[in-house]
């Protein structure tokens, strides 16, 4: 009898291990055409899309210093959408958060090094189009454009397992003013070392922040 119950949960627990190795796949697209933006961010596991997601329009409001994203969220259980609002202080908060991980950053590196080596990062698309008006300026542009780009992809290819093709493309317009922007790219990584990766990162981040202590003046210090 014992058999029957132990059975179905070995059974249960190596299916789990086996879908802990299986890739996941992220398709990433952004677009831009000058005011007009659209982020689309797509997962698939086993061939399934189990979640998307697309920010269509971002509101700017200067009279009331906020900006409004509207999100779209599909998955396999709901579907639903809603508007995010960031004011000033929620990015001050944004920006505090960041100075905080940028300052244990170079003690947590290795780790998101580490799991960045176990991503694949495959048929990778840039385009640009722009115009200033200007042929001169447009021109200088299109060179700067070029070597931050070729730095980007240097610097990823450096990190990541590359394959696929790749496509890189600036487009500039001397007698029209514009910009546009293309980007496309698929990533792949397994949820195990997602999740053994992320574990790590929340140990070692505690760890760090212990060596924090709140000073006087509501400001945070580091202690040997």
């Amino acid at each position: 009898m014992l058999v029957w119950i132990v059975l179905p949960l070995i059974i249960l627990l190596v299916i789990l291990l086996i879908m802990l190795f299986i890739p996941i796949k992220i398709h990433i697209r952004y677009a831009h055409h000058q005011e007009d933006d659209l982020l689309t961010l797509s997962v698939s596991f086993l061939g399934l899309k189990v979640y998307k997601l697309e920010v269509p329009v971002i509101h700017v409001n200067t009279l009331t210093q906020t900006v409004t994203a509207e999100e779209k969220e599909e998955s396999l259980f709901k579907d639903k959408k809603k508007n995010k609002k960031w004011g000033i202080e929620s990015l001050k908060n944004y920006v505090k958060t960041a100075k905080r991980f940028a300052a244990h950053f170079p003690k947590l590196k290795q780790r998101v090094y580490r799991f960045l080596a176990k991503v694949t990062c495959k048929h990778v698309t840039w385009k640009t189009e722009f115009g200033t008006g200007d042929a001169a300026i447009t021109a200088q542009l299109a060179g700067l454009i070029w070597t931050i780009k070729s730095f980007c992809i240097g610097w990823i290819q450096a990190k990541v397992n590359w394959k696929g093709e790749k496509r890189l493309e600036v487009t500039p317009h001397f007698q029209v003013k514009g910009y546009r922007m293309f980007v496309s790219c698929i990533v792949t990584f397994t949820l195990w070392h997602a999740i053994t990766t992320l574990l790590l990162l929340v140990i070692s981040y505690k760890k760090i922040e212990k060596r924090f202590k709140p000073a006087s003046s509501g400001e945070r210090y580091f202690h040997s």
